[in-house]
């Protein structure tokens, strides 16, 4: 009988790759996944056990979460406090990721000073811990309907749920297992292409990657409506500041390397929208950005304008965004006729800035040029960001490797099984080397002794 062509090893592979593949999931859900804002319930228990100085129950508890109730994204923010009073003494945030079914989660917890509600753009007191998650940047994630809480909550879950993780595991097993039969049919002949190596299949998703990448950018700068962005549409009661926030702490991050001269870190996020594969934020270290004009309540401040700096960020990928590209602008001053009451300056104000250009990038000719002074210059985004570009070529990667090896897996697997030589197709049987052209067999379980032998032909 022939070989068997999985191996232990092989499993061993199959089910690291698989936890891979399940908590790779887990995390783009965590960081991309739009959620529908529900309805708060006042006194619900907390989402987990909280610390023993906290109260018994929350005082409201909100839920987050994707059309299913167990697959995707699901969140649940609470806060309360001991007095009974509307203050957000102690507020939690438990975000449950995974498909299909929910397999991670994270959580955060604070005791925040009184009155200070939905300011969670710092550190929470659960972090740094594995319970918490991991901090990334906020530019690769998208803003949340709770605002900045939601926002700032974003985390890379550590913490398996036990039957979501086994059961996406296994449903991942199914594809890894089929790519790496294939793979193993491929590698019984010894006429191996080299297009059909593991590395070049990479390289060949790298670039699938990076031509997917130019041509939403591409079409974004040059399609219909060039340069345009479009804000999230949530759905359900959101807060009013959910494309912008303030940052503190560990949040308070350039995107990029800055000048010497410019502040540390920035102060304020906003997110300028998307479109097919792309997106825009802004990072300042003064004032507000644009993102932040939709707060019409908002009164403020005479110093909202004052010099300041920021970084345009433009993201290019599909399906996860993986290039990047950064525009660093100095403002230099604000309008002299600002409305009265220290509100935004009107439309039809200018304010003088100075483009001091970007890094690692270039412009793609033909785009055109910003119509005014705030637009941002068409750069074409190169520099990698390192979660999306793994995720995006890994996935072009499962695509390209069935194309490029099932020829060469069904010739062999046809071969194999009709006791063919797995290198000219001449019917070997049980034959260890094949009489036609000399090939040595993998498949039969003869061995070379076993090979016949020519005896000389007797003459009387």
């Amino acid at each position: 009988m022939p070989t068997p062509l999985i191996r232990r090893r092989d499993w061993v592979f199959a089910g690291a790759a698989s936890v891979m593949v399940t908590v790779l999931v887990s995390w783009m859900f965590a960081l991309n996944a739009v959620p529908i804002m529900g309805s708060g319930v006042k006194g619900a228990p907390w989402p987990a056990t909280p610390p023993e100085d906290w109260p018994p129950a929350s005082r409201l508890t909100t839920e987050h979460r994707l059309g299913s109730t167990w697959s995707g994204y699901r969140q649940w923010s609470a806060w309360g406090n001991h007095d009974e009073t509307g203050r957000a003494d102690y507020r939690m945030v438990m975000t449950s990721t995974g498909w299909p079914l929910l397999a991670m989660k994270s959580r955060l917890h604070n005791k925040t000073a009184p009155n200070t509600y939905g300011d969670s753009e710092g550190r929470w007191e659960s972090e740094p811990s594995l319970a918490a998650g991991l901090l990334a940047p906020l530019h690769w994630s998208r803003p949340h309907p709770s605002g900045s809480e939601g926002w700032g909550s974003r985390r890379l879950p550590l913490v398996p749920l036990p039957l979501g993780f086994i059961v996406n595991t296994a449903c991942a097993m199914v594809p890894v297992m089929g790519l790496m039969y294939l793979w193993r049919l491929r590698s019984l002949s010894t006429r191996r292409s080299w297009i059909g190596h593991p590395a070049t299949i990479l390289l060949i998703a790298a670039t699938i990657n990076v031509v997917v990448s130019a041509g939403v950018w591409s079409w974004w700068q040059l399609g219909a409506k060039p340069g345009e962005l479009s804000r999230i549409d949530y759905a359900g009661p959101v807060s009013t500041a959910s494309d912008a926030m303030r940052l503190n702490d560990d949040l308070a991050r350039w995107p990029a390397a800055v000048p010497s001269g410019w502040p540390l870190s920035p102060q304020w996020i906003g997110y300028n929208g998307e479109a097919l594969g792309i997106r825009g934020f802004e990072f300042t270290s003064h004032g507000v950005p644009e993102a932040a004009l939709m707060w019409f309540h908002v009164n403020w401040a005479g110093n909202a304008i004052d010099p300041h700096q920021s970084i345009k960020v433009v993201q290019a990928g599909w399906p996860f965004p993986s290039l990047q590209s950064e525009e660093l602008v100095e403002y230099e001053g604000r309008a002299e006729d600002d409305a009265a009451g220290g509100r935004w300056p009107g439309p039809d104000m200018t304010l003088p800035l100075k483009r001091r250009g970007a890094i690692w990038n270039v412009t793609m000719p033909g785009a055109p040029p910003p119509r005014n002074e705030f637009e941002s210059l068409p750069l074409a985004p190169i520099r990698p960001l390192p979660l999306g570009t793994f995720v995006n070529v890994l996935l072009y990667s499962v695509i390209v490797a069935p194309v490029v090896w099932m020829p060469a897996a069904i010739r062999m697997y046809r071969r194999r099984r009709w006791a063919l030589c797995l290198e000219c197709g001449y019917d070997v049987k049980e034959l260890a080397i094949c009489p036609e052209c000399g090939g040595r067999q993998a498949g039969p379980a003869a061995t070379v002794a076993e090979a016949p032998t020519l005896k000389p032909v007797e003459t009387g």
